[in-house]
């Protein structure tokens, strides 16, 4: 088997793992941060990259229940854009497409949270966290496609810009698909 096979693999179980992650309100919120930390641990040096605070800070963000966003948004105040960068994720875990959705939308629902908080943050979106964002909320109809793609360019191969480029790709799908529904 191809190495870059086999990472991208082991990329896709943590983040299955990382789905599967809990917390009900009576659990202790150390609890969270223990499902995160052994499961970074066990992916450690088998995935193409270790997880950056803003995956973390996402992960918590989508499973801490709702009663700890106030305490989310109060510790990221103790740095210079905190609470912007916890208000963008919050609304980057809101957006959605459905199936029948032409997946320029999601990529717009991205780009428009990204121009909202501009200058607002103390970073922009890296790629990785947009496509990140993308993997997690596009259908699963577009998980093959995806799967492909990361698999075609990693590292230092990847196109000059990568998301429009998976955006195209994802575009022709959709296109292939509403022709052969319509044709029917």
């Amino acid at each position: 088997m191809d190495s870059r096979y086999d990472t991208l693999m082991e990329d896709v179980k943590r983040m299955m793992e990382l789905e599967k992650i809990s917390m009900k309100k009576s659990d202790n919120p150390k609890t969270l941060f223990s499902q995160i930390t052994a499961i970074e641990y066990k992916f450690r040096g088998r995935t193409t990259t270790a997880l950056t605070d803003a995956e973390k800070l996402a992960i918590i963000i989508r499973k801490a229940p709702k009663m700890y966003a106030g305490i989310i948004c109060n510790v990221s105040d103790s740095y210079p854009g905190g609470r912007e960068n916890v208000k963008r994720m919050m609304e980057l875990e809101k957006i959605s497409m459905k199936k029948s959705d032409n997946p320029k939308t999601l990529f717009s629902q991205i780009m428009a949270i990204e121009y909202k908080f501009r200058g607002r943050t103390t970073t922009e979106l890296t790629d990785a966290e947009k496509l990140a964002i993308i993997i997690r909320k596009a259908p699963k109809m577009y998980a093959g496609i995806i799967c492909y793609f990361r698999a075609s360019y990693p590292g230092g191969g990847e196109p000059q810009q990568p998301l429009k480029a998976l955006r195209k790709i994802m575009y022709s799908l959709y296109t292939i698909r509403n022709m052969s529904e319509h044709s029917e």
